[in-house]
């Protein structure tokens, strides 16, 4: 069939809504990837930074830096290919609650950490329709706990250099041995 004068350029406007469908598709395709993607570092970075600032509290007896200890970490490691540092960040430092799995800021004897980061994503599609940002906000939450029960499951871990130590010596006499304090009596009849 031959086009009449009435259906010319009806492909035109075809291709065009195909086309803007298609700009449409790769907005959500490429913008979410890459959001998708620094979403991920973000989250990495959070949980690193609160797990930083809980080993400090947990070696200095809870009284250690976890904001210096967290904001060390956060400089030290980069979001979307900007510095970790020049991302936004808020630590606090307080007590969680493993009964109930809640955390509360401040506390007489805190042992946990929550860092919440965000960081600004530059948009590489949307960008063109005026949506040049976005921003991508997570949160992580460190905590450390004592052993309520004072018997340990063991090993609780085991050095590379005691193997290495035993592997060369052949016996455990040269080893570490683990003491446990304070000291329980033997229960007779008692298998631990």
């Amino acid at each position: 069939m031959r086009p009449t004068r009435r259906n010319r350029g009806a492909i035109l406007v075809l291709a065009g809504f195909i086309l803007t469908a298609a700009v449409g598709l790769a907005v959500v395709a490429i913008d979410l990837g890459h959001l998708s993607t620094v979403a991920g570092e973000v989250q990495t970075l959070a949980d690193a930074a609160a797990a930083s600032g809980a080993r400090s509290l947990m070696h200095a007896g809870g009284g250690g830096d976890a904001d210096a200890a967290a904001d060390a970490l956060l400089a030290s490691n980069s979001v979307d290919g900007v510095p970790g540092s020049d991302a936004s960040s808020d630590v606090q430092v307080g007590t969680f609650d493993f009964t109930h799995g809640q955390f509360s800021k401040g506390g007489a004897s805190p042992n946990a950490v929550r860092v919440t980061v965000t960081a600004t994503v530059q948009n590489i599609i949307a960008g063109i329709y005026g949506d040049t940002q976005s921003d991508v906000s997570r949160e992580a939450i460190a905590a450390f706990s004592g052993n309520v029960s004072g018997h340990p499951t063991l090993p609780l871990a085991i050095g590379r250099c005691h193997f290495t130590s035993y592997e060369k010596s052949g016996n455990c006499a040269s080893m570490p041995t683990l003491a446990q304090a304070p000291a329980l009596p033997i229960r007779s009849g008692s298998l631990c």
